[in-house]
């Protein structure tokens, strides 16, 4: 007789056939831009139709939805009082709001009590600017804490300026630079004049945003000149700051330059700076620019340097080409890198196309990295499906990660459908540990 559970999975991956979504999350790990965000969040519903009967789904929600979707958001983190960088939620909802929606999603931020304002005003002043920055810097003067005013004018800037520097670099001359422009300046001056930025971050008082406005000069510095980028690093850094820069200097001197002689470089340091992370973030990087040629490069080195450099040439296609990116997982030997590589695979695809996502990563071997690929996988299905989420998180064999993706799941899921929820969990009392039951039904 078949698993209750895994008949159940294997609806929702028929449903799935049917629907046409669109989730995306790689604004949610801090990367994309502005037209990929624009496509990105597609109304989602959860998979309870017969299969003869599929939903679909509008490519672009409304501005009143958009911001129930918000609202909805905010009480949960507020409640929920999860760490700012693990709330993909909020960031999702965020990102999802169309440009008339903006002024009132300001008003629901600020209403809404026991919530980190500053991650919200953050990713909301980025989405503004996005749109209309000269809009979203006049929208930040209505803000009455200093701190959150500041922090807007320079989110807001930060992204102005990477989407047109110059412009956003006149705009601050014409206006003059306050204290809370300086950063935003910073980040202007990096992108025009890396070695200028890189001699005035050095000159700032405080630490903390010294050695992050030298990180940003180094990065930019690293795209045009790395090997000048390398020897002023070596120079002027030291203990894991020194490590740190130099792994992102290769990294970009193989994306934006020559990854063979950014490879070269990198196995002519010492062994402190050759980590695993550095290898693998160098084939990330290489698989964004030329990915035969990074084929290549991996075949000259030792084993496990060689594994991580092709979890990170997997991670990196995985965002044009999934399916090509999950055979180069799949062939990697069990183990971290492996591990890596189908999770990144798994979140990567679910974003383009959830259906043939679900059914690759059914066909998956029982192991620890299909573990953690299904995951990473339920994790994105939260938002959208918490049933879905909850019933994939239940067929992951690690203890660990199966309660913990249960937890989250049914946590969504007891706030959109309580009714259902609480069903499922007394015939799964099993599922999640007694503790983890008493604490989500309070």
């Amino acid at each position: 007789m078949m698993n209750p559970n895994l008949r159940r999975i294997l609806q929702v991956m028929a449903v799935c056939a049917g629907l046409a979504l669109g989730i995306t999350v790689s604004r949610l790990i801090g990367s994309g831009n502005a037209n990929e965000t624009d496509q990105s969040l597609h109304r989602t519903s959860s998979v309870t139709t017969a299969v003869s009967n599929p939903v679909q789904f509008p490519a672009r929600i409304s501005a009143p939805e958009a911001l129930r979707h918000l609202a909805s958001s905010l009480r949960i983190s507020a409640k929920a009082g999860r760490h700012p960088r693990e709330d993909w939620r909020l960031r999702s909802a965020v990102y999802g709001l169309p440009q008339d929606a903006l002024p009132d999603a300001l008003d629901l931020i600020l209403a809404q009590p026991n919530l980190d304002r500053e991650f919200a005003l953050r990713h909301l002043f980025s989405r503004w600017a996005e749109f209309a920055p000269v809009a979203a810097l006049r929208a930040s003067e209505s803000l009455r804490s200093r701190h959150l005013r500041g922090l807007a004018v320079y989110q807001a800037l930060d992204t102005w300026t990477s989407l047109d520097p110059n412009e956003a670099l006149a705009y601050v001359e014409k206006r003059g630079i306050a204290h809370h422009h300086e950063k935003a300046m910073l980040g202007m001056l990096a992108r025009a004049d890396p070695m200028g930025a890189l001699n005035h971050a050095s000159s700032l008082e405080d630490p903390k945003e010294r050695d992050q406005w030298i990180d940003q000069a180094i990065h930019m510095l690293a795209i045009s000149d790395p090997e000048q980028a390398a020897k002023w690093t070596l120079e002027n850094r030291e203990g894991e700051s020194l490590v740190e820069g130099m792994q992102a200097i290769v990294s970009n001197w193989g994306r934006h330059s020559d990854p063979n002689a950014a490879l070269d470089y990198l196995l002519s340091l010492p062994t402190e700076f050759q980590s695993q992370r550095t290898f693998r973030e160098l084939g990330r990087s290489v698989s964004l620019n030329d990915y035969d040629a990074g084929i290549q490069l991996a075949m000259g080195l030792p084993e496990s340097e060689k594994a991580m450099f092709l979890s990170g040439m997997a991670r990196g296609t995985a965002r044009y080409d999934p399916p090509k990116a999950a055979a180069l997982a799949e062939s990697l030997p069990e183990g971290p890198a492996r591990e890596q590589a189908l999770s990144i695979v798994a979140r990567e695809w679910a974003g383009k196309d959830l259906h043939e996502a679900s059914v690759w990563i059914g066909k998956l071997p029982r192991g620890a990295s299909r573990d953690h690929a299904v995951s990473l996988f339920a994790s994105t299905l939260r938002d959208s499906d918490p049933e879905a989420a909850v019933i994939w998180a239940s067929d992951i064999d690690s203890e660990e990660l199966r309660e913990r993706g249960l937890g989250a799941g049914l946590e969504d899921w007891l706030e959109r459908d309580r009714e259902e929820a609480e069903v499922w969990i007394q015939h799964n009392l099993g599922s999640l540990s007694d503790f983890h039951l008493r604490e989500l039904l309070e």
